[in-house]
């Protein structure tokens, strides 16, 4: 059997499609037609059923284990059940929310189901209803979480991982892989951000974040604003998600920014001294993009057939970010 990081992306899909007919039928979705629909840090599909559609989604190897997976989820069930837009995990028909998936050649640990959340990825249309809804979306999320009693052992990545301040071997070793310019830009962007989530270390200016809310992890719905893609939930300062949510902003961006906190303030205050270190987060954000896709190249064609672009691109967005910090 060929190795997993030499299939190309079609053929790792279709191995991960076999996988899943074993573990569907749990859900009650043994006929489900599985659609897909992207093959990154997770697979997903969105499953076609009698019952109606759902995301199943399928976790690759060494990134969240299960119980970190069933924290997600149990933040996810409390928004779901306050009103906040955002998908609703669904148990198996034994009660499970996250079912293991240990199948020879496959690249895969385990599995999740959601209630399918009909919308329109954001993506570029970002005007100013748009960007101050998704403000407002977000202090809705930070006020939930300053307020939420979390279960006991509650299980998501902590604030020195989730900053860089403590890189797991995994982003240790890919920065060996990153051509030496970007690696030494790369690194003197870390040495700034670490020294702005250092003044960030009170109790107070850290929180439960979505950390992945940007533009595409949006969609307008008939409801309004809907928050995607919570895989990357974890703590870290409040600043981080706007610093996540702007990152990719390549004009107007402090108007732009001006109309996203005008929305948070409808909700909650945004702490301001946490304000003077976004450009610096911003384009520590650029460069974690950047080491994730490094990352995800060595086993997933698609961004291996991409990577010399896509460095290069986000190389000159973070010294752009960098140039913002001294104007």
């Amino acid at each position: 059997m060929k190795d997993w990081a030499d299939l190309p992306v079609s053929a790792q899909v279709r191995r991960i499609r076999g996988a899943l007919a074993d573990v569907l039928p749990r859900w009650g979705m043994r006929d489900a037609e599985l659609r897909f629909i992207f093959h990154g840090e997770n697979t997903t599909f969105r499953a076609h059923t009698r019952r109606g559609d759902f995301l199943v989604r399928v976790a690759r190897p060494g990134y969240h284990t299960i119980s970190e997976t069933l924290s997600e989820l149990a933040w996810l069930t409390d928004l779901h059940a306050g009103g906040i837009a955002c998908p609703n995990p669904v148990a198996s028909r034994d009660g499970e929310l996250v079912i293991a998936l240990d199948e020879p050649g496959v690249g895969a640990s385990h599995v999740c189901v959601f209630e399918w959340v009909e919308g329109t990825i954001v993506g570029r249309r970002l005007g100013r209803s748009t960007i101050t809804a998704i403000g407002e979306l977000m202090a809705r999320l930070h006020e939930h979480a300053a307020g939420w009693k979390r279960p006991r052992g509650f299980d998501r990545t902590g604030w020195l991982v989730m900053t860089g301040q403590q890189p797991t071997p995994e982003t240790q070793a890919t920065w060996k892989l990153l051509p030496a310019e970007h690696r030494r830009e790369f690194q003197a962007i870390r040495r700034a951000a670490m020294r702005a989530y250092e003044s960030l270390s009170h109790p107070r200016d850290i929180g439960l974040l979505h950390a992945d809310l940007h533009s595409r992890n949006v969609l307008h719905t008939s409801d309004g604003i809907a928050a995607i893609d919570f895989d990357d939930t974890g703590f870290a300062p409040w600043v981080t998600d706007l610093a996540v949510a702007s990152a990719y902003w390549n004009e107007r961006q402090t108007e732009r920014m001006g109309w996203m906190l005008e929305g948070y303030h409808r909700v909650r205050e945004f702490p301001a001294h946490q304000l003077q270190h976004l450009p610096t987060l911003i384009a520590w954000r650029i460069v974690g993009v950047t080491l994730w896709a490094t990352a995800r190249s060595q086993s997933n064609a698609f961004f291996r057939k991409r990577l010399k672009s896509l460095q290069d691109a986000m190389l000159k967005m973070a010294r752009e970010a960098r140039a913002r910090t001294c104007t």
